[in-house]
C-alpha cells in the first residue's frame, strides 16, 4: 500500500469513526503508525498533493494544519450508515 493510499484510508477511518470530525493535525501524519500501515516522514508531502489532487482537504489550526477526507466521496449509503 501507497503512502497516499495509508493516508486516504487514515483520514476516510477517522471520517468514518467521527473522530474530531474527521480532521486529523499534521504531525499524526508523519512518522506515525496507524491500522493501515507506517506514515514515513514524506506523509505531509503525500497530504499536500493529496489536497492538490481534491481527494483530502486542509484547514489551518494555529501553528498546524489539519486535513479530512473530503465527506463527498464517501459512498452515500456508507455515509447513511454510520450516521444512523
Amino acid at each position: 500500500m501507497s503512502q497516499k493510499e495509508i493516508i486516504k484510508n487514515y483520514l476516510e477511518w477517522h471520517l468514518l469513526n467521527d473522530i474530531d470530525g474527521g480532521w486529523v493535525v499534521s504531525w499524526k501524519l508523519e512518522k506515525n503508525n496507524t491500522p493501515f500501515g507506517w506514515i514515513g516522514t514524506s506523509g505531509l508531502r503525500r497530504c499536500r498533493e493529496l489536497v492538490e489532487e481534491g481527494v483530502i482537504e486542509a484547514r489551518p489550526q494555529g501553528i498546524y494544519v489539519e486535513y479530512r477526507f473530503k465527506e463527498y466521496l464517501l459512498p452515500r449509503n456508507l455515509v447513511q450508515r454510520t450516521l444512523v
